[in-house]
């Protein structure tokens, strides 16, 4: 298993706490906590935040907490796919890659925000790739932005791993989350993931795909709570 350390920089907001084992709690905000825009944050991403789509960009001060709340997304849909990959030689400009788009994941990933302190968490995603791959991402500081039940993450994140070209990347995720009759958080449906490719400190060695690369996609149905990491 290969294990990537982040160094993240996020912007958003989330108060409160939620979890799979607890009803919500509703707090009293009366003076919500004012973060900076997605466009700020991801500066020079429009075709990231365009693909991704503003009908799915949650906006709002008060969304729901993400403290505690551990969720499975099995396979996904490619939404968009834009990738690019390196030239032949080192230093080549990068080259749009023209193979047919992907239209379905069978990857598995596994979610858990915790640690939450006035709006920040802190984030994992193991995720169980199509060709036995598993890896795990540690994300330090997350934060929410959203309304009611829906919310949305945004970052950049900085990955360091031998071989990986060490990247940079812009992130944006969204959803909803579901609730029981009872108030109980059954998992999130239309989950949303979208990626650009920023950066690397150097070529990598490993399979990737080159800077500009752009992934989009999402899976509506209910990705069920599920309490994989029980050892933070």
């Amino acid at each position: 298993m290969k294990k990537l350390k982040l160094i993240t920089v996020v912007l958003a907001l989330s108060l409160g706490y939620y979890s799979c084992e607890r009803e919500p709690v509703n707090f009293d905000f009366s003076s919500p906590q004012e973060v900076e825009k997605v466009s700020t944050t991801l500066k020079n991403n429009d075709d990231l935040i365009a693909h991704f789509g503003e009908s799915h960009i949650h906006f709002g001060p008060v969304p729901p907490s993400l403290n505690g709340l551990s969720f499975k997304v099995t396979g996904m849909d490619f939404d968009y796919c834009e990738r690019y990959i390196f030239g032949p030689n080192e230093g080549d400009p990068d080259i749009l890659s023209h193979a047919d788009p992907p239209t379905y994941e069978a990857s598995i990933n596994h979610h858990h925000f915790f640690d939450q302190v006035q709006g920040i968490a802190k984030h994992k995603l193991m995720t169980f790739g199509t060709h036995g791959d598993t890896y795990t991402k540690e994300n330090d500081t997350v934060y929410i932005i959203g309304s009611g039940n829906d919310f949305t993450a945004y970052y950049i994140e900085k990955t360091n791993e031998e071989g990986s070209g060490n990247p940079t990347n812009a992130i944006l995720i969204s959803g909803t989350l579901e609730y029981d009759q009872q108030g109980k958080v059954l998992g999130v449906k239309n989950y949303r993931i979208g990626k650009k490719i920023l950066d690397y400190e150097y070529r990598p060695t490993i399979n990737a795909y080159a800077k500009g690369t752009i992934e989009i996609k999402s899976h509506a149905a209910l990705s069920p709570c599920y309490e994989w990491d029980t050892i933070q």
